[in-house]
Order: structure tokens, then C-alpha cells, then sequence
């Protein structure tokens, strides 16, 4: 099986170094990069064509509004959204962008 690519992109650097340490030591998952803001998630999915972009919704450069450019980017890349909210407003917005 071929290792499926991820990259992570939230702005709270130990929760990020905490989700990258834990994916890492699964066998087939492989961390291809890191970022901290939405210019961040669009170079990751521009360069490494992950498989997954965990993605925050609260970060610099607004989660949901990076959504649309990093499905055009790499339409490949399957984004997941990573929050702690409830707000059902967040989750359609995201959906509709392409999460």
C-alpha cells in the first residue's frame, strides 16, 4: 500500500506538533508539511499535493476561505477541517468550499 500523504496547517504550534507526531507513527501516513496560516495551507497543497490537508478554522487567513483555492490547486487533496466548534454555519461553509 502506498503511504497516504498529509499536511497539517493550524495556528497553535504544539497542538499542530501533536496531531504531526501522533499521524507519523502510524505505518501507511506520512506528514509531507506544516503551516501555520492559510498562505500556508495553499503553498502545502500547491507543492506537496498531499492526500489530506488537516486544515484549522480559526487561523490566520480564514480556514474556510482557503478551502476554494486549495481544492482548485490540487483537487486530489481531500481537506478536513479541525475545530472545536459547533457552529453548524462553519460546517456548511466548509462543505460548500469543498471540505
Amino acid at each position: 500500500m502506498t503511504a497516504i500523504k498529509i499536511a497539517i496547517v493550524d495556528d497553535h504550534p504544539l497542538f499542530r506538533e501533536g496531531v504531526s507526531r501522533s499521524l507519523s507513527e502510524i505505518k501507511d501516513f506520512v506528514v509531507v508539511g506544516e503551516g501555520a496560516s492559510a498562505d500556508d495551507a495553499a503553498a502545502l497543497a500547491a507543492s506537496h499535493v498531499p492526500d489530506v490537508l488537516l486544515l484549522d478554522v480559526s487561523m490566520p487567513g480564514g480556514g474556510i476561505d482557503v478551502i476554494s483555492e486549495i481544492v482548485a490547486r490540487s483537487p486530489q487533496t481531500k481537506v478536513l477541517m479541525l475545530t472545536a466548534s459547533e457552529e453548524v454555519d462553519t460546517l456548511i461553509a466548509a462543505l460548500r468550499r469543498g471540505a
